[in-house]
């Protein structure tokens, strides 16, 4: 990122924000990938899903996609507290380096109002993009 945007905060926090949350997501897929059951790969190639773009639409998304999601939500989590971490030392732009700047002032009051406002904005994002996506995999959850 650094050699694309050059050496400035937006390159930084970019790759920082990157950093943090590409483990989650692929320390999820890949225990997928492990835990793979083998009945549903057999039963998946009898109803003609042997290879290709047909396997990986009706199995291997489907199957893959709930480790994927949970994956993403850890992710997402770690990527709001990256930047937002980045935000307060690059002291740059944003909700980190505002209240980071309340932080620096001594603005408690201030900053105690802009802390609950921040968690209110990621219950907000959870509640309307992750909590349906949730439940939208379920269907692919087997017991």
């Amino acid at each position: 990122m650094v050699i694309i945007l050059g050496a400035n905060s937006l390159s930084i926090i970019t790759t920082i924000v990157f950093a943090t949350m590409i483990w989650p997501m692929i320390f999820s897929l890949v225990g997928a990938i492990k835990t793979e059951k083998l009945d549903l790969a057999d039963a998946a190639t009898i109803y003609g899903a042997k290879k290709g773009f047909k396997r990986l639409i009706n199995y291997r998304l489907p199957s893959f996609l709930p480790a994927f999601l949970s994956g993403s939500i850890v992710a997402w989590g770690l990527g709001w507290d990256a930047i937002f971490g980045a935000e307060i030392i690059a002291r740059v732009n944003g909700i980190g380096g505002y209240l980071g700047q309340l932080s620096y002032a001594g603005k408690a009051a201030l900053l105690f109002l802009g802390i609950i406002i921040y968690l209110i904005l990621i219950f907000v994002l959870n509640q309307l993009i992750w909590l349906p996506l949730l439940r939208l995999t379920t269907r692919y959850q087997n017991d």
